[in-house]
């Protein structure tokens, strides 16, 4: 299975700015029993804003990879590069890959342990500037008629002083 968008934006008042971004996310399932109740899973995500200088994209519209969905085991969009003061600075591009094995022990339950990859850029491509950030986890997922109830722990593997040991 792969995602595939493309956002463009462009200011309505003051100066002119125009960018686009990307985002492609490829995901790989491979059933492990004949069953098909353990499956390894493998998927990437890539952001990234070509044509796009540094004083075009505003702030609330750069990568802020970190957290459920992303780099689990790190703070919601705290897989980035930082400032001194903590604050996540976001890029122009971003890579987040990861890898995990769900086994779906009834039609209602899934046990998952994983481990994600990735960080973002301040380049308009991913130029592996900054190394990439990595957590380890567990987790359950109950899936009802409403939708899915989750519940995921996880850590990051090189914890930097601002991580948590230990992320909900």
């Amino acid at each position: 299975k792969v995602k595939a968008k493309a956002y463009p934006y462009m200011t309505v008042f003051g100066k002119t700015k125009a960018f686009l971004r990307f985002h492609l996310k490829p995901q790989v399932y491979y059933p492990l029993t004949p069953a098909e109740n353990v499956v390894a899973t493998a998927w990437i995500d890539a952001g990234f804003a070509p044509g796009a200088g540094k004083a075009v994209i505003p702030a609330h519209k750069l990568y802020y990879p970190g957290g459920e969905g992303s780099v689990r085991g790190y703070k919601f969009q705290m897989a980035n590069p930082i400032n001194a003061s903590g604050t996540p600075l976001g890029g122009r591009s971003m890579l987040l890959m990861g890898v995990g094995i769900n086994h779906y022990v009834t039609d209602t339950l899934t046990l998952a342990g994983y481990m994600d990859w990735g960080t973002a850029y301040d380049r308009q491509y991913t130029d592996f500037s900054n190394g990439l950030l990595w957590g380890i986890g567990t987790g359950l997922t109950y899936h009802s008629d409403y939708g899915d109830l989750r519940l995921d722990i996880a850590s990051p593997v090189k914890r930097r002083s601002m991580d948590s040991a230990i992320e909900f």
